[in-house]
């Protein structure tokens, strides 16, 4: 996954491989607590300057790895919306 931003007043797009604890919850679409956990369990944490009070940057190729151990199956759906009929089919 590709994790792409706009530089503000240049036009460019740049590619992210790190991201701060609040950044990385709105890309993800969770919680800052379950965040950083689930940044953790995957060793994607970097700590910068810790001893004063320094900056948390999360790996998000790492952390895409680790997202991928949650994706269900698929599953058909009982009543398809479409279907293709037998004369698309012939050709």
């Amino acid at each position: 996954m590709k994790h792409l931003n706009k530089v503000p007043g240049v036009n460019k797009t740049i590619q992210k491989k790190y991201v701060r604890i609040g950044e990385g919850s709105i890309i993800y679409s969770i919680g800052r607590h379950r965040f950083i956990e689930m940044a953790r369990a995957a060793g994607a944490v970097y700590k910068i300057n810790e001893g004063t009070g320094g900056t948390v940057l999360i790996n998000l190729e790492q952390f895409d790895v680790f997202m991928e151990q949650f994706r269900e199956n698929l599953i058909p759906m009982k009543n398809p919306l479409w279907r293709k009929s037998e004369e698309q089919e012939g050709g």
